[in-house]
């Protein structure tokens, strides 16, 4: 952290859950790395602002489906406020409690109704040189 701005975020192996921490009000933050926890929900707008963020490690955590249109919609609202390459996210390993569906690129792509949907956003950010990677 350099004065009020916060740069990195790691909080591996932490037993952390709830949803994925708000960053709306970071606009600095490059690194946030919250593998291995207990994450398994996401605020809409939380990660749209962030737009310097170059890496998000959110791999073996409780991510359900349900969490697959809003994210990527903010993931790809995040590319068109600053438009770079060389993003690395990783939502690999999701295992919801109680049976629910994880969050996996079919569960991305089952939102593939429309020229805006979340499985033509996603290859949007691929294509602008975005590495998404989903079970």
């Amino acid at each position: 952290m350099v004065g009020n701005r916060f740069y990195r975020i790691w909080a591996n192996n932490n037993r952390l859950s709830g949803n994925i921490p708000d960053l709306s009000g970071m606009p600095y933050i490059a690194q946030v790395r919250l593998q291995n926890n207990q994450i398994s929900g996401y605020s809409p707008g939380s990660l749209e602002t962030a737009k310097y963020l170059r890496r998000l490690n959110l791999r073996n955590n409780k991510l359900p489906a349900s969490v697959a249109i809003p994210l990527i919609d903010d993931l790809y609202k995040n590319y068109l406020l600053r438009k770079r390459s060389g993003v690395n996210i990783n939502l690999q390993g999701q295992a919801p409690d109680g049976g629910a569906p994880a969050l996996t690129e079919s569960a991305v792509n089952a939102d593939n109704i429309g020229e805006l949907s979340s499985a033509n956003k996603l290859a949007a950010l691929r294509n602008a040189g975005w590495t998404i990677l989903l079970d």
